[in-house]
């Protein structure tokens, strides 16, 4: 029994960092985006489509990016400020480091949760572009 526990434990840590790996990439695909095109706190910069996932890169500020993984089955972009919105999927906000030029983890919804998750997007995203995103 132990046995089947810690192998489904692998596989859902694999998963996990299987997604990251991909968040990662994102966030710098959207960094090197916006170093070049002007943009607001909160406006997704990219979005990709998969067969299961759809991926969106969020600005939050020229340090700061927010990666979230949906759902295809959503028919609408994910709310960063909303608690309800952000459950069901995988999000992060991300930190850059230009001295250092990395990437670090600021927060994950898994790990802080959903509401505390929101609260922090809500500290990047004007509230006029909160409204935006109606919840």
């Amino acid at each position: 029994m132990s046995e089947q526990i810690d192998t489904e434990s692998k596989s859902s840590d694999e998963a996990v960092k299987t997604l990251l790996n991909k968040a990662y990439q994102l966030a710098e695909l959207g960094r090197v985006w916006a170093t070049s095109h002007f943009t607001y706190a909160g406006v997704i910069m990219l979005m990709e489509l998969g067969s299961n996932l759809s991926y969106e890169v969020y600005y939050l500020n020229p340090d700061h990016l927010a990666v979230v993984f949906a759902p295809e089955s959503r028919e609408t972009m994910v709310d960063l400020c909303s608690a309800s919105d952000i459950k069901g999927c995988q999000a992060w906000i991300f930190k850059y480091d230009s001295h250092h030029g990395r990437w670090s983890i600021e927060a994950w919804n898994k790990q802080i949760g959903d509401r505390a998750f929101a609260n922090l997007a809500r500290h990047f995203v004007p509230d006029q572009t909160a409204d935006l995103f109606p919840s």
